[in-house]
């Protein structure tokens, strides 16, 4: 019984990874160099990047290289094959000043 164990957590996992619908999904990624300057109380600053293969609907994740000192970091599918990375100010800071550093994107398709 033992040896029927692995081979269908590797069946599982093929099934999580999307391959039971005739594809195979990786993981998406893209970088832009981004200086997101000064974020004063209650702005938004943006930065879209390049991710090949992304399309609406898909879950995204975004990261910077640098500490964002208590400001919102959030990504989104803006159009196919573009994240739009947004820095928000959510009034914790009265003003933040962030030096230049790049920006991450993963996706995943939905």
């Amino acid at each position: 019984m033992k040896k029927f164990i692995l081979p269908l957590m590797m069946l599982a996992a093929f099934f999580a990874l999307g391959v039971s619908r005739g594809r195979y999904n990786p993981d998406m990624s893209g970088s832009v160099a981004w200086t997101p300057g000064s974020v004063t109380d209650g702005e938004m600053v943006s930065q879209d990047i390049t991710v090949s293969g992304a399309s609406l609907g898909d879950f995204v994740v975004v990261s910077f290289s640098l500490d964002v000192e208590d400001l919102v970091l959030d990504g989104n599918v803006t159009s196919a094959n573009t994240i739009t990375a947004t820095l928000t100010n959510d009034g914790i800071n009265s003003g933040v000043t962030l030096s230049a550093g790049t920006v991450y994107a993963k996706v995943t398709p939905n």
